[in-house]
């Protein structure tokens, strides 16, 4: 489970939402959250934090409609 986001690996938003599946798939999960907007810089990176690790990892994300 992912219990943070961020725009950077040092700081991060708690995350109290839980990712559901995406048309029945349970591979794909879709997780909506809110983040500060505009993010800090051109296509940043966004970073998550899961539940029980100390260190952020880069996420590869859809950002879907807008």
């Amino acid at each position: 489970m992912i219990a943070k986001v961020g725009w950077d690996q040092d700081n991060g938003i708690p995350v109290t939402a839980l990712a559901m599946p995406v048309g029945g798939d349970s591979r794909k999960q879709s997780l909506q959250i809110a983040l500060p907007w505009p993010s800090p810089t051109p296509r940043a990176n966004l970073w998550i934090w899961f539940r029980g690790e100390t260190a952020a990892r880069e996420a590869k994300v859809h950002l879907g409609d807008r």
